[in-house]
């Protein structure tokens, strides 16, 4: 009867251990795929060779340092700074699959609205500061005179030659002081006075537009037509990228996404340096805010990826994931150590020892 209680003890333990051995292998492949993909998007900005390297020697020594502390006799407790250091390189790799797979798509799309509003507030502006008062003023003025001069020409008892006709004329000259009159001679009829009209028409018109006032203001209402063709160009390209990023996953929003939304954000500082001049008092950022999705993916920035989310909840749920998975690792091996050690005919694991699987 003891032989057969001792048999069917043995058995157990042995699918116990079977069991377990099975659950190590297991949770070290979905824990090594995470830790890899981690680390990979991590280093993505340093090369193909470089980040699958990297990320598999990481992954490694980070599932190695896990074997050894749970294979060890007083595990954490007595491996804390190895467990420390396995935090250091697990975690980070971990934090970070976590983030781009889990929050990439919103912190892509948060970048995205962020941009779209600061480009509809620059073509706003554009629109807005299009007219520089002065010159606007300025312009007025001429067109005021220059339509109450051209009435007189077209008047066939004036032509552009009585008392009326020359103090509009001396009122053009204060802002066009270069104007010709036409020295010609002309017969004072309706059509006559009409060509005589669209003459001087052009030749005012002509006189304005070489002006330096008239230029500038040219160049003001170019450049404001030029900044909100762009803003609803790159307003386009926002939205494409949110559409692209859904078709093409977590690689695109890490690498295509965070360099087409830097490219836009380099465009929206030259639309802005554009707006400065000639409308410096737009209170307009100077940047668009894409400061999370640049830094989402970047081993040199997970700190301040951490830092700008910490108003988010899942935040804090994915450290703790984090921490938890490294403690799980450690917690399987130590489980299987025990269950090892028990095992018939199998001497005690020392302290110094560790069980290979």
């Amino acid at each position: 009867m003891q032989t057969y209680f001792r048999t069917t003890y043995d058995k157990l333990s042995a699918n116990q251990l079977l069991t377990i051995k099975i659950i190590v292998i297991s949770y070290s492949i979905i824990f090594g795929y995470i830790l890899y993909n981690g680390w990979s998007h991590l280093f993505s900005q340093n090369g193909k060779m470089v980040s699958t390297l990297g990320a598999i020697g990481l992954a490694f020594l980070a599932w190695n340092l896990g074997r050894f502390i749970g294979s060890s006799e007083g595990g954490i407790r007595k491996r804390t700074p190895i467990f420390i250091l396995l935090l250091i390189i697990s975690a980070a790799g971990v934090f970070n699959w976590m983030m781009v797979n889990f929050e990439g798509r919103k912190i892509l799309q948060d970048a995205v609205n962020s941009a779209e509003q600061r480009y509809i507030k620059l073509a706003n502006s554009a629109k807005k500061n299009v007219d520089d008062p002065k010159l606007t003023a300025i312009e007025a003025f001429v067109q005021k005179k220059e339509k109450d001069f051209i009435s007189e020409v077209r008047n066939p008892f004036s032509c552009g030659f009585g008392p009326v006709a020359k103090q509009r004329w001396n009122e053009l000259l204060v802002l066009l002081p270069d104007l010709k009159r036409y020295a010609g001679q002309v017969t004072r009829t309706t059509e006559n006075c009409s060509s005589l009209a669209e003459l001087y028409e052009k030749k005012i018109d002509d006189e304005w537009s070489s002006t330096n006032d008239s230029k500038k203001l040219e160049n003001i209402r170019r450049d404001a037509s030029v900044i909100q063709t762009n803003s609803d160009l790159y307003q386009k390209e926002l939205a494409n990228l949110v559409t692209e990023a859904d078709a093409n996953g977590s690689d695109f929003i890490v690498n295509t996404a965070r360099q087409d939304l830097e490219a836009v954000n380099a465009a929206y500082k030259k639309n802005l340096l554009t707006l400065n001049s000639y409308a410096p008092d737009h209170g307009l950022p100077d940047s668009l805010d894409i400061t999370t999705i640049s830094n989402l993916g970047q081993w040199s920035q997970i700190v301040s990826v951490i830092t700008s989310r910490l108003d988010q909840t899942s935040t804090y749920f994915y450290l703790l994931l984090s921490v938890f998975m490294d403690w799980m690792l450690v917690y399987f091996f130590m489980q299987y150590r025990d269950l090892r050690a028990k095992q018939p005919n199998r001497p005690y694991v020392s302290e110094t020892s560790v069980p290979h699987l």
